[in-house]
């Protein structure tokens, strides 16, 4: 009798089913120029991707630039590799106000790379920092303020065939340099009180007028206001002046200032980089008015 022996073999086979996506991209660091004043309307920078500044013109450094950086980072499967080819980026342009801002010249440190995933037999490594230089080209002053946008950089990975694009946050801060300060008081003299209503008014450039019954004392000293504007040659200045301050003596009693006004005009450009504005108002002085000393303050600003 022939038996028959039936052997079942049974075999266990394990594939690799981990993740197989391809390279990701995360911002490592953000693009900051820096912040600048500006000397001239048509200015430009140019940082490499250490944040080195390799030129700069119409600019004045007041702090340390940092490139952008981009972090990518492989997800391949086990035993296969991820080429990372990093794309050139386009310029682009920041909204700016009464200027025009360009990024362009975007350098990337490295433009491939091959990388593996964790343990990969390959030896590759799993991420990639690649950083980035540009250059900021200017036209015209811009007004004071922090002024952003992005730099959108495209790359491709081998595996899964991926095309990506990742934006880095820009931003480049330009700052005022103008400053004012007094530099003559603006002074009125010494009058007898009138015995009807009057006025003095000093011109800007030094000269007095008076109106109604106003005696002014021999020995009395008059003298026009003047103001140091200190900025940056070429720009338009706005200048504010009062419409209308008080002055009060030691009994609480006051009198009006009104009528200011500047040699430079309210709005002017700086010839030089320091000049002096002449200011010059009127006086009005009521009949019997209560004597003694008044004073006060009055305030003037400057911007571009």
């Amino acid at each position: 009798m022939f038996r028959r022996f039936i052997v079942f073999i049974s075999l266990a086979i394990f594939f690799d089913v981990s993740a197989t996506r391809a390279a990701t991209a995360s911002v490592a660091q953000t693009f900051n120029f820096g912040s600048f004043v500006q000397t001239s309307p048509n200015a430009s920078l140019t940082i490499d991707y250490n944040a080195n500044v390799t030129s700069i013109s119409g600019l004045s450094t007041s702090s340390i630039p940092l490139a952008g950086s981009i972090l990518y980072v492989s997800e391949a499967t086990f035993a296969n590799a991820d080429v990372l080819n990093v794309l050139q980026a386009s310029d682009t342009s920041l909204t700016a106000t009464d200027c025009s801002i360009l990024i362009s010249n975007i350098t990337p440190s490295s433009t491939t790379a091959t990388m593996g995933r964790e343990g990969n037999w390959l030896g590759y490594p799993t991420s990639h920092q690649v950083y980035f230089g540009a250059s900021v080209t200017i036209s015209g002053f811009c007004k004071e303020g922090t002024y952003t946008g992005t730099i959108s950089v495209p790359y491709t990975s081998t595996h899964e065939h991926l095309n990506d694009t990742t934006n880095i946050p820009v931003s480049i801060t330009i700052n005022d340099k103008i400053s004012i300060i007094q530099k003559q008081d603006l002074n009125f003299g010494t009058m007898m009180a009138p015995s009807s209503d009057s006025t003095i008014t000093l011109a800007y450039n030094g000269t007095k007028s008076t109106t109604g019954g106003l005696y002014l004392l021999n020995n009395s000293s008059f003298t026009n206001g003047i103001f140091t504007i200190e900025g940056q040659s070429g720009r338009t200045v706005n200048m504010s002046l009062p419409k209308e301050i008080l002055i009060y003596n030691n009994n609480g009693n006051s009198l009006i200032v009104n009528n200011f006004s500047s040699d430079t005009g309210v709005s002017f450009v700086l010839n030089s980089n320091t000049i002096d504005a002449n200011i010059g108002a009127t006086l009005h002085i009521p009949a019997h008015a209560d004597v003694g000393d008044y004073t006060g303050t009055y305030t003037i600003t400057v911007s571009y």
